[in-house]
Order: C-alpha cells, then sequence, then structure tokens
C-alpha cells in the first residue's frame, strides 16, 4: 500500500474517532456509504429501461410484438364469476383509495 494512502487513511480514522457527537457520525457515515457505493446487477439503471420513441408504427404490430391475445367476454364472466366476490362495489373502490 502507497505511504501517502496509508497516512490518510490513518488521519480519516483519527478525525473520525475524534467525533462524539451521533448524528455527525450517522451524517458521516451515510456520505461515506455514497461516495464508495458500487453499482450492482440488482440496481435499475434508468438508460437502459429507456427506448426511442418509434414514429409510424400501428396497435396492430405492437399486439404481434407483444403476442398479444384478447380474452373473450364469455371467458372474462367465468373468472369474474370464479371470484365470488361478496363486498359491495363502494366498499371494494374505497380500498382502492386507502
Amino acid at each position: 500500500m502507497d505511504l501517502n494512502l496509508a497516512s490518510t487513511k490513518l488521519r480519516l480514522i483519527q478525525l473520525i474517532m475524534s467525533i462524539n457527537d451521533d448524528s455527525t457520525l450517522l451524517s458521516l457515515e451515510k456520505k461515506v456509504l455514497e461516495i464508495t457505493k458500487k453499482p450492482t446487477e440488482k440496481e435499475l439503471n434508468v438508460d437502459l429501461a429507456v427506448k426511442p420513441i418509434r414514429s409510424n408504427v400501428s396497435l396492430e404490430e405492437i399486439d404481434k410484438e407483444q403476442n398479444y391475445s384478447p380474452v373473450s367476454y364469455l371467458k372474462f364472466r367465468e373468472d369474474a364469476d370464479k371470484l365470488a366476490i361478496e363486498e359491495p362495489i363502494e366498499e371494494l373502490l374505497a380500498m382502492l383509495t386507502k
């Protein structure tokens, strides 16, 4: 290890050891974590998710690309009836705003 780097680390340790205030230490810890944090694969990279807007694309083309297959009303009703929801619609709607 470089002598200059070692002496810098030692000075930082001494400075940190001289701090007696909890909030100051917490702030310092937060800042150090921000500085030293390395991105992980689990973190989302917005730049990778953003795609340019395509012009002149039809709804049919989008459906085909996404393998969209519509559900018939009969199938929808069958699935909805299986849910057997007993609460009044007002109560269900109120749950959405909580």
